[in-house]
C-alpha cells in the first residue's frame, strides 16, 4: 500500500502536516485530521507528526460529503489556494508500506499550485525501517533546499 501526507511550512516555520485519502475516483485528498506544529519543533517531533499521519491515512479512508472544506481553509481561515501557497513551501512524502519512504519536495508556481521539479529538487529515498529522527532530518533536509523559493 503507498499512503501519502502533505507537508507545508510558511515564513515563520509553522508546519502543517496532513494526512491524505483516496476518495472514490482515487483521488488524493487531505484529511481533516491536520497536525500543527509552531516553532520550535526539531526533526524528531517532525519524524513522530508524520508516522502518525500515515497511521491516520491507514486507519481513516475519506469519506465524501457536500459539506467537504478544504483542510487548508480550516485551519488558516484562507478560502483561496492560491493565497494559502503565497508564503508557503510544500513537500510530499509517501509510504510504501513494502519498499520504503519517498520525500518529494515541490516547486511553487506563480499559479499557487505545487508540482514537483525533480531536475531542481531530487527526491529523497529513506528504507522501510526509518526512524523518526530520519524522517524528520529528511523534512527539514527538503524544506531546506526549497527555502530559496520562500518570499
Amino acid at each position: 500500500m503507498i499512503y501519502g501526507v502533505t507537508l507545508y511550512k510558511d515564513s515563520r516555520g509553522q508546519m502543517l502536516i496532513l494526512p491524505n485519502a483516496k476518495d472514490e475516483t482515487g483521488v488524493s485528498v487531505q484529511i481533516n485530521k491536520p497536525v500543527i506544529l509552531n516553532q520550535p519543533y526539531g526533526a524528531l517531533e517532525i519524524g513522530q507528526k508524520i508516522k502518525e499521519c500515515f497511521e491516520v491515512c491507514a486507519s481513516e479512508p475519506f469519506q465524501a460529503s457536500k459539506d467537504f472544506v478544504k483542510v487548508y481553509e480550516i485551519v488558516t481561515g484562507i478560502k483561496s489556494f492560491s493565497q494559502f501557497s503565497k508564503n508557503r513551501l510544500s513537500a510530499m512524502i509517501f509510504l510504501d508500506t513494502e519498499k520504503g519512504y519517498n520525500i518529494m519536495p515541490l516547486q511553487r508556481y506563480p499559479d499557487g499550485s505545487y508540482r514537483p521539479n525533480s531536475e531542481k529538487y531530487p527526491r529523497m529515498s529513506l528504507e522501510i525501517n526509518a526512524g523518526s529522527l530520519q524522517i524528520g532530518e529528511a523534512v527539514q533536509n527538503a524544506f531546506e533546499k526549497l527555502g530559496a523559493g520562500l518570499p
